[in-house]
């Protein structure tokens, strides 16, 4: 999602973004400003029509839900949302 569909910064490190995002981390309000990169909605809007649209962000639950709630209120392009929790640990082998 970051850097892919959005860029977000802090509040005040740089100009206004095309949308603010208020969440709750750790107990600290942060305000971040979005920029939604262009043609980033038309892309959803198109891709969903032959593809199923996974997304996945490194990032937490309530930060993606207030962006992609923004970029998809519907829920009409996004079939499904995968977060940072959504991943677990897997051990390999390389050598066998």
């Amino acid at each position: 999602m970051d850097e892919t569909l959005i860029h977000c910064v802090k509040s005040g490190e740089q100009g206004p973004g095309d949308f603010q995002i208020q969440i709750e981390i750790d107990a600290e309000q942060i305000v971040m400003e979005i920029n939604v990169r262009p043609g980033a909605a038309e892309l959803l809007r198109k891709m969903s029509k032959s593809f199923q649209i996974v997304v996945f962000t490194a990032s937490h639950k309530k930060y993606a839900d207030a962006i992609l709630n923004r970029l998809d209120p519907a829920r009409k392009y996004i079939s499904k949302r995968l977060y940072r929790d959504s991943c677990f640990e897997v051990q390999h082998d390389v050598l066998s």
